[in-house]
């Protein structure tokens, strides 16, 4: 991960962050978790990046780490959650993605959403086995559950157009120039 593009995607997770606790006291609905879709667009696009040499090394593990922690540290800081879960369940869920970001092909909005609602669940229950692993009370572990469908429904629809908006701001400012034609959408990129 570049200096340039991981703190830009930082730059924008606290955004998307800032945006979500701000709607969270309007709103009485489950609200999109836009941070953790921003740490889903890093972890899937960290390999579409310049040649193979260059994807495994813009893809590194303490690369992925640490721009996992920083979001979810984010994530607990303005959330209210407690200090290190999310910083814990982010890097965790960006190590994995990195690991599993060249068998996903996810170009399409259909397929966007169903990894976006997958995912969402998927860390809400690391989050839960963090807290029943780290946490003598079970209550506080299982109590965000009540929600978890509709906010996983709602980051799935919202997703398309995060990862939409992501790709043009990704294309613009930080991409490598030299890896023209290298883009999110562009499938013959792969081949």
């Amino acid at each position: 991960m570049t200096w340039p593009r991981a703190l830009g995607l930082l730059a924008v997770a606290y955004l998307a962050l800032i945006l979500h606790s701000a709607l969270a006291v309007y709103l009485a609905w489950p609200l999109p978790d836009l941070g953790l879709l921003v740490a889903l667009y890093a972890g899937l696009t960290c390999r579409f990046v310049g040649g193979a040499v260059a994807a495994l090394r813009d893809a590194g593990p303490l690369a992925m780490l640490g721009l996992g922690s920083a979001m979810g540290y984010l994530s607990d800081v303005i959330c209210g959650t407690p200090t290190g879960l999310r910083a814990l369940g982010m890097a965790l869920l960006l190590l994995g993605l990195r690991a599993v970001a060249s068998q996903l092909l996810v170009r399409s909005p259909g397929a966007v959403m169903a990894v976006a609602a997958i995912f969402t669940l998927l860390f809400r229950a690391l989050l839960s086995l963090l807290l029943l692993l780290f946490d003598s009370g079970t209550q506080t572990a299982l109590a965000g559950w009540r929600a978890a469908l509709g906010q996983a429904l709602t980051t799935a629809l919202l997703a398309p157009l995060v990862f939409h908006v992501l790709s043009r701001i990704d294309a613009r400012l930080w991409r490598d120039p030299r890896a023209h034609g290298l883009s999110y959408g562009n499938v013959r990129s792969l081949y």
